[in-house]
């Protein structure tokens, strides 16, 4: 169920929390980019267009000890220092479905910084496990930043962290099991397409939420037409569910990006079928057919965040 403040409400679809904040997208725009400067944190994407925010990589000095010595500990030191930590936050924003108000989705990634065992003399960056625990800190400082009070900010993230009751309505009951339904499907001439038992409006949203997960860059995107245009290496296998995935592994900091790669762009269409469904299928940026492998792969990395 929504939680309300005054200024932003805050709804969910399962382990995935978003801010709906009563103002227009412009200005929320300015504002979030104000709220990163006033946080320390520098911007490495900022493209009102597609509405995607990228922070750059930020220590996480609380995260540090202040015994810490870099790269000048021993072997048999190693299991005694902690390693330092840091951050970065990517931030999309939608029109909202309801006149005046604009949705505002956070995503963060950790890194962490750990002695390299191979040879002793350096060390590596590790990615960390997701923390929503911090998704939740920063959805509280928006929601201040947007016009709540930091009580309410509170009030607003534990509403929605109570159980919900077992009386429920059965549209709601309904709704949470038809959000898990989603399939790929083989279709005769071999490509794959994805089905959402869902309909238009949550599977954009849903969609949306697996590109920002996974390791697509999303150079465009028409949700009336219901076209995203997203950017892939055909290489990367990070949208799985464990290790270096998502916009942590495309963004890297510590790699410079491999030129011979091969990067190109795909359309992603999302249409509503009859019965209150919706497929996604997968076309290059002519809306020409892509071979069956290329199909099945992508799709497949966001059907595993779906998930």
């Amino acid at each position: 169920m929504p939680a309300f403040g005054d200024q932003v409400k805050l709804e969910s679809d399962g382990t995935q929390r978003w801010l709906v904040v009563k103002s227009s997208p412009d200005k929320v725009w300015a504002g979030l980019e104000s709220f990163w400067a006033s946080n320390g944190f520098k911007l490495q994407s900022d493209d009102p267009k597609i509405g995607i925010m990228e922070t750059q990589w930020k220590d996480n000095k609380t995260a540090v000890p202040q015994t810490y010595i870099k790269h000048l500990v021993s072997s048999v030191m190693d299991s005694l220092v902690s390693s330092p930590v840091r951050d970065q936050f990517r931030v999309r924003i939608e029109r909202g479905t309801e006149a005046g108000t604009t949705e505002v989705y956070l995503f963060h990634k950790g890194m962490e910084e750990m002695l390299n065992k191979n040879n002793y003399t350096g060390s590596i960056w590790q990615p960390l496990p997701d923390n929503p625990e911090i998704e939740t800190e920063y959805l509280k400082k928006l929601a201040v930043k947007f016009g709540e009070t930091p009580e309410e900010a509170d009030t607003l993230l534990a509403k929605e962290d109570t159980p919900q009751k077992s009386n429920e309505s059965s549209d709601n009951t309904n709704t949470s099991h038809i959000s898990s339904s989603a399939k790929l499907v083989t279709q005769a001439e071999g490509g794959t397409l994805l089905t959402l038992n869902e309909p238009f409006d949550r599977a954009w949203r849903k969609i949306g939420l697996a590109l920002d997960r996974s390791a697509f860059t999303v150079e465009d995107r028409d949700r009336a037409a219901g076209v995203y245009f997203i950017r892939y290496t055909t290489d990367e296998e990070s949208g799985k569910k464990n290790g270096s995935r998502g916009f942590f592994s495309k963004l890297a900091f510590w790699r410079s990006e491999d030129k011979t790669k091969d990067t190109q762009t795909y359309r992603l269409s999302v249409s509503s079928v009859s019965g209150h469904g919706t497929t996604v299928d997968l076309r290059d940026k002519t809306e020409a057919k892509v071979p069956p492998a290329t199909s099945q792969r992508i799709l497949t990395l966001i059907y595993d965040q779906l998930h």
